[in-house]
């Protein structure tokens, strides 16, 4: 014989009506939404190891120069991420004897300010990676561009 009190009805213990179950079901399912994401931006991380400049520059007097460099990852990766890994960077550029060479870091180049030798040199901001090239400045020829000036 059934009492009052009994709980026998169909749906009246159901385990979702349980609080403690939907809140760990809800941490369960963030668990698993940040581990995924977690994964899926390791797979897409790119090291960059190394950076190399484009090897020594020799120009003229009042010449511009695009300066390249090339940097090296430890596995083979897709070539957006690199350049978007690149772009990220925060790159130094220095050239030891500015009488000599400047560089334009928007424009990406180098510009002979008179005739000698110097050194340019690129590193991230925090000096893990870095090159150093030569750069030999030539006198002025006739056949050497003008520089526009701004």
């Amino acid at each position: 014989m059934a009492t009052k009190n009994s709980k026998n009805k169909a749906g009246e213990n159901h385990i979702l009506k349980n609080p403690v179950v939907i809140v760990l079901a809800f941490i369960a399912m963030t668990a698993l939404i940040l581990a995924s994401s977690f994964y899926a931006a390791q797979k897409n991380k790119v090291d960059i190891t190394q950076i190399v400049l484009n090897g020594n520059i020799q120009l003229a007097v009042g010449e511009n120069q695009a300066v390249g460099f090339n940097v090296a990852t430890p596995k083979v990766m897709d070539n957006d991420l690199v350049v978007n890994a690149v772009n990220k960077l925060d790159l130094v550029w220095t050239v030891e004897d500015e009488k000599v060479a400047t560089y334009d870091e928007d424009a990406g180049t180098i510009c002979g300010v008179s005739e000698g030798t110097t050194s340019l040199s690129v590193s991230t901001k925090d000096g893990k990676l870095s090159d150093t090239c030569l750069v030999t400045v030539t006198p002025k020829t006739d056949a050497t561009p003008e520089t526009a000036e701004n």
